[in-house]
């Protein structure tokens, strides 16, 4: 059990340092702990001028840091996290109603914020199990805690619990960047602002696939050592200066998501732990009566406090730090390949990266933690929304440089109608200092030298854009509307409003994935949504208008977790890819949804099953999921696999597809779609 903080005790303190050297975060490895705690965050302003931003709010962290470090694990190993809830248990649920401002309403399957205090826990790309099948630990925990084998975003963790979580890393497993954060269903975005860790999948030399074992890729073994790797996690506070006296944002310039903290103060006033923040006075100072915690009946709890859930000075409470430090010093040497991890750890919006002058360059090798086809790929800017991670190439000429967002070529696209699909701008990310010292001269013209790197992928990364369907048809995934928070009296839930096939989730009815199938999805309206797949990636087989001049973005042949393509004016894409096989993923259930994640909050999901059976339709009428699911089975090359009815016994499965298949074909399905026994799924 974790400990719950008390009501009534001091909270601890966490300044946001300025314009240091970029730390290295401490590693996390083998069995680890993250615990939530509620943190008092300030900075990195000192709230007397607008030189800096300034926010002062009560936030979740775990382990008491912005950043508590980076996991890393090795291809074919397992880790093993406990995720520890120390959270107070006041004002844990919000029993039957949500209050919005002055306004409330019933609930209605839980689409709304709620649960500020409750814990979910996400591995965000890993390939593996969604941890719903019941398949136990191995070992269990000693003592007794509960353990899921997976990925169970299901899971709630109460203030005073912890649950371990037992990842089995597959030898074959992409390594590339990822991360973990907080996923319970109404209060991901309250909890990920602020608490959210990298994770690092490492290559392993005994026994893990070798992605660069190709000639073309040889010249690159070197710069893929730890002297050359800078790990950038980028958190982003995004808190709108409420406008009128009911303490919400002011929606005169059309509908906003960024008052969504300011909404969650709102929501549960009674809770000192959330989101309380000082007023500023004339003289520039905050006064922060009965900061030290207690709840409405506590004995320092002063009513009298703002309930504000920040004040922010400059930036309008907008800002990025990187690694826990808001503008950080990277050093580098002139004409030495460095890779950075980038991951954009923040909870919506989009970044286009560049550097202020052309002595830097970029060279893409992998994004969303799954190598390129064919890198480096070379852009001038790069783009990440709300999830994304991109591990990039980078080499300079001697000089001081600006790492910024928002002066790319891309700018805020003019259909956006809300903040959740605006741009990020800040003029320095990070200043990027280039020592001429110890370095080399840089070929601007082919800056990370010829030729370009095709790596050899495994099973689960196959090719599939020349897989044939079985049918015809395929329906879409879209996501309809915005979610809009206002100030009038709702009629619902405070938004919702970001539908799947116009719907919000639906708990009994998921989208069905068959093991070793290839499934195909057209997804819509992703370039204000961002449309992120649980236990697996998938790759994008279908883009209008791809051309390089999308070098910044994704291109067709990506494999992808969170896709979203803001100001290109492309909307639609189509994908697919490969569940499986069982004994990585097992079966069970997980989610799809949009990852503006007060979207998520709202209802903007799918429930997924992973099945080890036929495609079973499931009634249009009652299930969201069935209106886009559809499963094609496919060979790979130019056969067909022939779908059986789910009654047949597996050998008459087997016989049947041997007769239709030539021999080579059913090898090449084998070999890319895993062919998996039929077995049962359930939910744990």
């Amino acid at each position: 059990m974790a400990p719950s903080a008390a009501l009534g005790t001091s909270i601890p303190a966490l300044t946001i340092p300025a314009r240091v050297e970029l730390p290295k975060l401490p590693v996390l490895e083998n069995h680890l702990n993250l615990t939530m705690n509620v943190i008092v965050i300030r900075g990195p302003g000192d709230n007397t001028s607008d030189a800096d931003p300034y926010i002062s709010f009560t936030g979740r962290v775990y382990n008491d840091r912005l950043v508590a470090g980076v996991v890393r694990a090795k291809q074919g190993s397992v880790l093993r996290t406990t995720v520890c809830n120390s959270l107070p248990a006041a004002a844990q649920t919000i029993n039957s109603t949500f209050n919005f401002g002055v306004s409330s309403f019933p609930l209605t399957g839980g689409q709304s914020y709620k649960d500020p205090n409750i814990l979910a826990h996400h591995f965000h790309g890993h390939y593996g199990s969604p941890g719903t099948d019941g398949t136990p630990c191995d070992p269990p925990p000693a003592d007794g805690t509960k353990c899921f084998r997976g990925d169970n975003i299901f899971a709630d963790i109460n203030p005073g619990e912890c649950i371990e979580y037992q990842y089995d890393i597959p030898a074959v497993h992409s390594p590339g960047s990822f991360w973990m954060h907080p996923h319970h269903h109404g209060s991901g975005t309250l909890q990920t602002q602020s608490a959210s860790v990298p994770v690092i999948v490492d290559p392993n030399p005994a026994g893990g696939w070798d992605f660069l074992a190709t000639p073309s890729c040889q010249r690159f073994q070197p710069l893929f050592q730890p002297e050359f790797e800078v790990i950038m996690h980028m958190q982003t506070f995004m808190m709108a200066v409420n406008g009128n006296d009911t303490g919400l944002p002011d929606p005169s310039p059309g509908p906003t998501d960024d008052g969504y903290i300011a909404v969650a103060a709102k929501s549960i006033p009674q809770d000192p732990f959330c989101c309380e923040g000082p007023d500023k006075l004339e003289d520039g100072m905050g006064s922060w009566a009965g900061s030290g915690g207690a709840n409405s009946t506590g004995d320092d709890w002063d009513p009298t406090v703002s309930q504000e859930a920040f004040y922010v000075s400059g930036q309008n409470a907008q800002f990025t730090v990187i690694n826990g430090v808001y503008s950080p010093i990277i050093t580098m040497k002139a004409g030495q390949v460095y890779r950075w991890r980038m991951v954009q750890a923040s909870t919506m919006k989009w970044m286009d990266v560049t550097f202020n002058d052309t002595g830097c360059h970029f060279g893409i090798y992998m994004r969303d933690g799954n190598f390129l086809r064919d890198f480096p790929r070379l852009t001038d800017h790069i783009v990440m929304s709300a999830a994304n991670r991109v591990d990039v190439m980078v080499v300079c000429e001697p000089g001081v440089y600006s790492l910024r967002t928002g002066a790319g070529p891309l700018g805020n696209d003019p259909d956006c109608g809300s903040s959740h699909c605006k741009l990020l701008t800040q003029d320095n990310l990070a200043t990027i200092v280039v020592s001429a010292e110890g370095g080399y001269p840089v070929n601007s013209s082919a800056p990370f030298g010829t030729p370009s790197c095709q790596p050899v992928f495994p099973p689960y990364l196959s090719d599939l854009r020349n897989v044939a369907a079985t049918k015809d048809s395929v329906t879409s995934i879209t996501y309809s509307g915005l979610v809009n928070f206002t100030n009038g009296d709702p009629t619902g839930p405070a938004s919702g409003n970001c539908l799947i096939n116009s719907l919000l989730y639906n708990e009994g009815a998921p989208l069905q994935e068959v093991i070793g199938e290839v499934t195909q999805l057209d997804v819509d309206n992703i370039d204000q949504h961002p449309y992120h797949h649980h236990t697996q990636p998938y790759q994008i087989v279908s883009l209008p208008n791809d051309t390089d001049a999308l070098n910044s973005l994704w291109r067709v042949g990506d494999y992808v977790d969170t896709l979203l393509l803001p100001s290109s004016g492309i909307k639609t894409a189509t994908v697919r890819w490969i569940p499986g096989p069982v004994e990585i993923t097992g079966t069970g259930y997980a989610l799809l949804h949009c990852h503006i994640l007060p979207h998520s909050d709202e209802g903007c999901v799918m429930k997924t099953q992973l099945l080890e059976k036929t495609y079973v339709p499931v009634s249009k009428g009652l299930s969201n999921g069935a209106k886009v699911g559809i499963t094609l089975a496919a060979l790979v090359g130019i056969a067909v696999l022939i779908v059986l009815p789910i009654v047949l016994l597996k050998q008459r499965k087997a016989a049947r597809r041997r007769a239709a298949e030539p021999a080579e074909a059913r090898a090449a399905l084998v070999a890319a779609a895993h062919d998996p026994e039929v077995g049962t799924n359930g939910i744990h």
